[in-house]
């Protein structure tokens, strides 16, 4: 697979490099082989590194996730779909809720570039169907006049001019991907005022850019961090377009949600050591300058029509999923949680396990009114420990 343009310079400077620093891969081992085969100069190295801890899969052959051409050995077949009524169903749940959702996206980009690069130029624009996730390179934005673009709930809206790249731009392709303009679903609003500019900003810096990022930037809508399902589309989403960027999952990445806000309240923040490095920062940080981003990633959004997983459209009776499976145990080891108990995880092949149903009891606040209560919870749990398959806890919320 092609190395992605916004990945080549980091790349090649890695692995130029006499001693790379393999722990900053932090990656669970079974996931490596996965990883490897997008990047086999990677597992080139590590076969000629005596430090590489991973050298037992350097010459493992090729291994997929399921929505690389061509995949035969991939993730999905280690915990596979059960109980679909036909093939034909289990075809639409793959491309509703597993790896082929990714396939889907990866397919719609290939056929929409929406700013080409000149001769010997960088700068490029390519996005899905409706802009649900774009890639720029050598992207230009704008934001001596962000003042006077902030709309209601500190929205940033750019006007034509304010954001764009030194290449050639496909105008009415650009229309059409950017027509859904809803926020948290697509990223037409952000990226209808994009323009193929005269000038090269990356050629001249000092005289065009104030702000010069050193570090990929990936830039995200974030839903509400107050709530575990909600926040948690969020970074499964992220998670979703690291896999769409060529499966690299590196931490040395700027995040920026965009908006004006002064902070943004969650209750989930320890997170996004997953993800990145850093803190997650506002476009308000860079209020009044112009950026030049060498590499920039628009990522797939929370609430994205027919998208993952808020507002998913599932094939009945199916179950089992590998890309979710995926994202699961990579959160789980980049954030050092361990099954003490060495409980099993897999799917069966056959009878399906006891269900663990958790119910969250939202519980009474001195400083808030509890909205969203189950006024016949006492009911309801009595209910479900009737039920032989389910193991039943309640937690209180006392927040």
């Amino acid at each position: 697979m092609q190395t992605l343009p916004f990945l080549s310079f980091l790349l090649s400077h890695m692995f130029s490099a006499d001693c790379y620093d393999w722990s900053s891969l932090k990656l669970m081992r079974s996931h490596v082989p996965y990883v490897f085969s997008h990047h086999p100069h990677l597992k080139q190295l590590c076969a000629g590194d005596e430090e590489c801890p991973y050298k037992e899969y350097s010459d493992v052959g090729k291994a997929c996730w399921g929505f690389e051409p061509d995949c035969k050995r991939h993730f999905g077949n280690e915990f596979p779909t059960l109980d679909c009524p036909s093939e034909r169903s289990k075809t639409r749940y793959w491309r509703q809720g597993d790896f082929g959702y990714v396939e889907d996206r990866l397919n719609e980009m290939k056929s929409r570039q929406l700013c080409e690069p000149m001769h010997q130029q960088k700068a490029s624009l390519r996005c899905t169907k409706d802009s649900t996730m774009c890639r720029a390179r050598n992207l230009y934005v704008d934001l001596r006049k962000a003042n006077e673009r902030i709309r209601s709930r500190e929205k940033l809206v750019l006007e034509k001019g304010e954001i764009g790249g030194f290449c050639n731009l496909k105008e009415n392709a650009l229309t059409t991907e950017t027509k859904v303009k809803r926020d948290l679903s697509a990223w037409g609003e952000q990226l209808a005022p994009y323009v193929g500019l005269d000038f090269d900003p990356f050629e001249n810096p000092e005289k065009h850019c104030d702000v010069t990022m050193d570090k990929p930037v990936i830039f995200v809508q974030l839903d509400f961090g107050g709530n575990l399902y909600h926040h948690f589309c969020d970074f499964f989403n992220l998670y979703l377009t690291q896999l769409a960027n060529n499966s690299w999952f590196g931490t040395n990445v700027q995040i920026v949600r965009w908006d004006m806000t002064f902070r943004y309240g969650e209750l989930f923040g320890s997170s996004w050591k997953a993800f990145t490095d850093y803190d997650h920062v506002s476009m308000r940080e860079y209020q009044g300058k112009r950026l030049c981003i060498p590499d920039a990633t628009f990522a797939f959004l929370p609430r994205m029509a027919f998208g993952l997983f808020y507002s998913t459209p599932l094939e009945e009776r199916c179950r089992g999923t590998g890309l979710f499976r995926a994202f699961t145990e990579h959160f789980l080891y980049r954030m050092g949680i361990v099954d003490e108990f060495n409980v099993p995880t897999s799917l069966p092949s056959s009878s399906p396990p006891r269900i663990k149903v958790t119910f969250l009891d939202r519980g009474a606040s001195d400083r808030y009114k509890v909205f969203r209560r189950a006024l016949n919870q006492d009911e309801l749990i009595a209910a479900m420990e009737e039920i032989p398959d389910f193991d039943v806890q309640v937690i209180e919320n006392r927040g």
